[in-house]
């Protein structure tokens, strides 16, 4: 009982001291941070959550609202230095937060090629295959190589992200000429955390009885490989 109430003073203590740190004492910095990172969860003094900014520099928030305690929420944020490093954590530098939002993730494409020539390098035409980069803090960079449309389409995509599946949906607005064709396609994923994510890809010529372009990555883990399907069916093979 008197262990409890030993705690339940010094966690008083603390918070008293961060006040008068902030309020009092006049040991709040006039010069402000202003960045993007990720919320994580500090497994030390009981457990808290940080902020680990995108140039691996380390935040204790004093102030952080609990919608935004979640661990590898990614965010950009506004806020000024506490001086003295008042934080009975005794892990980073502590910050008042000005502003904080969610940054949430996206993606688009960023370039396509004309129709393959198969005299050129990378997998052979019976490939359907997704190669992936990931630089360990935002950006997923993929490439949809013998991805199969018309050989004079438009090209439309939409790529959603929801529970930390990645659909990419390729869609053949026009197709103009009377052939199918190969061709590669290069997707940026931007404001995405490092975590286990399943890939979709929707492809406008599938046929229903067709293994779907679809895997499991562990980008925390692993930051490069490709996946491949077998496809025999026209304009594959």
């Amino acid at each position: 009982m008197k262990a409890k109430v030993l705690r339940k003073q010094l966690v008083i203590i603390g918070i008293v001291a961060i006040l008068i740190c902030v309020g009092l004492s006049g040991c709040n910095e006039d010069v402000s941070v202003q960045d993007k990172g990720i919320i994580k969860y500090i497994d030390l003094e009981g457990g808290f959550y940080g902020i680990i900014t995108d140039k691996q520099e380390l935040y204790d928030p004093i102030n952080l609202p609990e919608s935004f305690k979640q661990d590898n929420l990614r965010i950009e944020f506004k806020a000024i230095y506490v001086k003295n490093q008042c934080s009975f954590h005794m892990w980073s530098t502590l910050i008042y937060i000005l502003e904080i939002e969610q940054l949430v993730p996206h993606g688009n494409l960023t370039n396509q090629t004309t129709c393959k020539d198969y005299n050129l390098t990378g997998p052979p035409s019976n490939q359907d295959c997704i190669e992936y980069q990931y630089d360990g803090i935002q950006y997923l960079s993929l490439t949809h190589q013998n991805a199969g449309f018309n050989c004079c389409p438009e090209i439309a995509i939409n790529i959603t992200i929801i529970n930390r599946t990645i659909t990419i949906k390729e869609i053949e607005l026009t197709g103009l000429c009377n052939c199918l064709c190969l061709f590669d396609l290069d997707y940026q994923i931007i404001d995405l955390p490092p975590a286990t994510y399943t890939i979709t890809v929707e492809e406008p010529y599938i046929l229903p009885e067709d293994q779907k372009l679809e895997f499991t990555i562990n980008v925390a883990n692993s930051s490069t490989g490709s996946y491949c399907i077998e496809r025999n069916n026209y304009p594959w093979g």
